[in-house]
């Protein structure tokens, strides 16, 4: 045909000639349309179950865009694996029957064998939904795949894999850092005046059932010290920090209708230092306490004391291991009244696993106890002890507690605490 096309046409008109090169024109046209060239990339499954060319180095990634998961290989050794591709929300991915292969994967022989089907064009696939990989895909890369991603429920039940864990660096360098997220010294377990939230159902001895309550946090607000959601050699996060902390104590009584008896106030504002097995702690802090007026309506008998101390405390603990914590502590009040006197000292310790509970079924046994003196009764005091199963978060390190208390000595509800009391009872806590 083409060299019919390039013969002159004897004792041909003008016009004869133009039509036959208009045809010529229009055959070779076609011709090129249907042949591709061989360079053309080749896409889909090969007939009869064949493999795939081996696939090319996919274009230079933009340094830019996320990246979506890869790097799993499956078992057949035929499966190649390809260099990650930048994510593109249009992009698409290959569905060969049931089979879902991410961009950037060779197609494995096992979804080859499972449809002569040719590949379709779907949106581009979820990285967090578990049915992009095969079942029995293990990773090449530990980086392919989001360990911050939350597991969703997939045919059949949940994933394997428990939640992700995220891991905390360990660092010998110090910044300053302004909001950090953990709390370097933290609340004693078994301190009845600690600033966390705590609810606890106890029966005293003379006065009936009793509501205690702690409502209360501290926020950390200035650190000098490694970064935050990392840890120095120790394994605990180190330096300097400054925090802010408040709470009340009130008590209700169940034997009145929970009826206010008592509240007590605290501010404070600590400074912590925390480095290897050893921590410290200088604190400024103001507490009163008050009645409720339903006590003075029930009761005009009562005589009100405005107890009342502005002191500065110091304390120090240390790590016998990662689980188990020593303190004791000192403070002194500058100001004084309502039968306060200037020396208070508190000694004791906590059994606390740092294991996290991954779920609600894997609970820690935790125990602590805890010795307050005072000068205000002649350097009696009271002891304190809470026993019971805790949840430590997997990456907040926010502590759940639920367990028995059990106090006996001089009442930690300063407006009445030259009187004894015994408690025993039931009750959570959530420590910052």
């Amino acid at each position: 045909m083409f060299g019919f096309c390039g013969r002159r046409l004897p004792g041909s008109g003008t016009t004869l000639r133009a039509a036959v090169a208009v045809l010529c024109v229009a055959v070779a046209t076609s011709a090129n349309a249907a042949d591709p060239p061989a360079s053309a990339p080749l896409h889909g499954i090969a007939a009869f179950g064949t493999h795939p060319p081996t696939p090319k180095t996919l274009p230079e990634a933009n340094p830019f865009a996320p990246i979506r998961p890869v790097g799993f290989l499956a078992d057949d050794p035929a499966d190649a694996y390809v260099q990650a591709a930048p994510f593109d929300p249009f992009a698409v991915s290959a569905r060969a029957g049931s089979a879902v292969v991410p961009v950037g994967h060779a197609v494995p022989a096992s979804a080859k064998r499972t449809s002569s089907a040719s590949i379709a064009q779907p949106i581009a696939p979820d990285p967090y939904d578990a049915s992009i990989f095969p079942s029995n895909a293990s990773p090449a890369n530990p980086f392919a795949v989001d360990p911050y991603a939350v597991q969703r429920p997939v045919a059949g039940g949940y994933a394997d894999e428990p939640p992700p864990i995220r891991p905390k660096r360990v660092v010998s360098y110090w910044v300053n850092e302004v909001l950090p997220e953990e709390i370097l010294f933290r609340s004693y377990l078994g301190d009845p005046k600690g600033a966390r939230m705590a609810s606890r159902i106890l029966h005293e001895t003379n006065a009936g059932w009793m509501w205690e309550l702690e409502a209360g946090g501290r926020i950390p607000l200035f650190r000098f010290g490694t970064p935050s959601d990392t840890v120095g050699r120790s394994g605990r996060p180190e330096g300097w920090q400054v925090d802010i902390e408040g709470a009340a104590f009130p008590r209700l009584n169940f034997e009145q209708e929970l009826d206010l008896d008592y509240t007590d106030f605290r501010v404070g504002l600590p400074v912590t230092y925390q480095r290897g097995n050893w921590q410290y702690k200088i604190e400024f802090y103001h507490l009163s306490s008050h009645v409720g007026d339903e006590l003075l309506i029930r009761d005009p008998t009562f005589q009100r004391v405005n107890y009342l101390r502005d002191a500065i405390r110091l304390s120090a603990g240390y790590f016998v291991n990662p689980d188990v914590r020593l303190y004791g502590e000192a403070e002194w009040a500058w100001n004084a009244h309502g039968g306060a006197e200037p020396w208070h000292f508190q000694f004791g310790f906590d059994y606390s696993p740092t294991q996290p509970s991954i779920d609600l079924r894997q609970p820690q046994p935790f125990f602590a106890a805890n010795v307050g003196l005072r000068e205000d009764v002649n350097f009696g005091g009271g002891v304190n002890i809470v026993t019971g199963l805790q949840w430590r978060g997997a990456n907040s390190d926010h502590l759940f507690r639920f367990g028995v208390e059990y106090y006996n000595g001089k009442s930690y509800q300063y407006e009445i605490f030259d009187e004894h009391e015994e408690l025993l009872g039931i009750g959570f806590w959530f420590d910052f």
